[in-house]
């Protein structure tokens, strides 16, 4: 009967490493390119950036259009009295003409604004894919941390059984049959915070993607990292820079386009002015329409406002050049500190390895001793709690290995 027991346990201590470290589930798996895919399609903020740029991309159409004709009519309630007779009417038009360049300033301004949109768009993808990745990590972690702590219950359920057993037998104590049962109760306890953690963790994922699917999100797989990874870092291509570029050429363009403001409008218009036909004493003759053309400039007498929200513009300029090389230096630091980061997360990884491997051996031995002599029980679960502490950390270590790597690809740049 001891050798049977003894059988038992161990069947399911291995058992318990085996599915611990290397979790599996019947569904269909789920990748993070898979939901990467779908959330930059289904994301509703990206969409509506979408719509901003088809927005910008309109008005550049919209600056290449003259201004607004006028077009008047007035009607004399005591006409005016000409040579050819009362002039009981006039309609006018009145069209504005920019001066030379002012039109294509403003639409290359609209157009440098139509792709700060772009680049916005771009930068938010960039951060999207980031935090989607590191939530798809997160995520993997609790479904793995659920799956360890529903085969620590197995495990505690057949100490228990088997200090039951010993205890019908003679041969073990009622403390121990107690004491199993009361981390039995704990797991249970661990296992239910466990997957709430987890679908937590899911509704984070979900709010990202923004699919809902039900068996979309039931067996995630975390990507295989490369460690031999570029260690180069390209700041001056990272989109949070090319964001900046992209701004400054529109704040250049945007003051050129106010200068021009203050150039002179020129006004081209007719007037039509309906005679009376009637023949009146002294006239030659009666009722001939007239139709004249007018002229006119636009001209700012009293200060020059484009230029000085030209100026505006230029600061801002300065202040964006700023945050550019800002930019550059906050891009260099974050990705040095995630290289070395996830080259210490590698040997972490490794020690802990080795750890399980020996706590493993030595839950065996405990088990075998606990067994054949009667050793103390409680060393059996302090030997458990160890090995399942070092499972959940190499489970951790292994999500935090690919957050640190999205951060370096976050922070690289290219």
């Amino acid at each position: 009967m001891k050798m049977i027991c003894v059988r038992g346990l161990l069947a399911i201590v291995v058992l318990f490493a085996e599915s611990a470290l290397t979790h599996t589930q019947a569904h269909a798996q789920t990748h993070v390119d898979t939901l990467v895919a779908l959330g930059l399609q289904s994301n509703a903020a990206l969409m509506a950036q979408q719509l901003h740029i088809e927005e910008a991309e309109l008005a550049v159409e919209a600056e290449s259009v003259l201004p607004k004709a006028t077009i008047t009519s007035s009607f004399g309630i005591i006409p005016v009295e000409t040579r050819e007779g009362p002039v009981l009417g006039k309609i006018s038009a009145m069209q504005p003409i920019p001066w030379f360049g002012v039109l294509q300033k403003q639409v290359a301004a609209s157009e440098h604004i139509a792709e700060v949109r772009s680049a916005e768009y771009r930068v938010s993808q960039h951060e999207f894919i980031y935090k989607l990745q590191v939530a798809f990590a997160e995520a993997w972690y609790a479904q793995e941390a659920t799956a360890i702590r529903a085969q620590e219950i197995l495990l505690t359920q057949a100490y228990a059984k088997n200090a039951h057993t010993r205890y019908e037998q003679g041969v073990g104590r009622m403390v121990d049959v107690v004491r199993a049962n009361m981390k039995l109760q704990q797991d249970t306890v661990s296992l239910a915070n466990a997957r709430r953690e987890h679908k937590q963790r899911l509704i984070q994922l979900q709010y990202l993607v923004q699919n809902k699917s039900s068996t979309l999100y039931d067996s995630l797989v975390l990507p295989d990292i490369s460690t031999a990874f570029d260690s180069t870092s390209k700041p001056e291509q990272h989109v949070l820079v090319a964001l900046s570029k992209t701004r400054i050429g529109a704040l250049k363009a945007r003051a050129h386009a106010l200068e021009a403001t203050d150039a002179p409008t020129v006004l081209v218009g007719v007037e039509y002015s309906v005679i009376d036909s009637k023949m009146y004493s002294g006239a030659s003759s009666g009722g001939t329409d007239a139709l004249g053309v007018s002229l006119g400039l636009t001209l700012p007498l009293l200060g020059q406002r484009g230029e000085s929200a030209a100026e505006a513009q230029l600061i801002a300029v300065v202040s964006t050049e700023q945050q550019k090389a800002q930019d550059m230096y906050q891009i260099a630091s974050e990705f040095e500190a995630a290289k070395l980061a996830f080259e210490s997360n590698l040997s972490e990884q490794d020690v802990v390895s080795r750890l399980i491997e020996q706590t493993q051996l030595s839950l065996q031995l405990t088990i075998e001793e606990y067994s054949n002599n009667g050793s103390e029980f409680e060393q059996i679960l302090d030997v458990q709690r160890d090995l399942l502490e070092l499972q959940m950390r190499a489970k951790k270590l292994r999500a935090e290995q690919v957050k640190l790597w999205a951060k370096i690809e976050f922070w690289r740049g290219g």
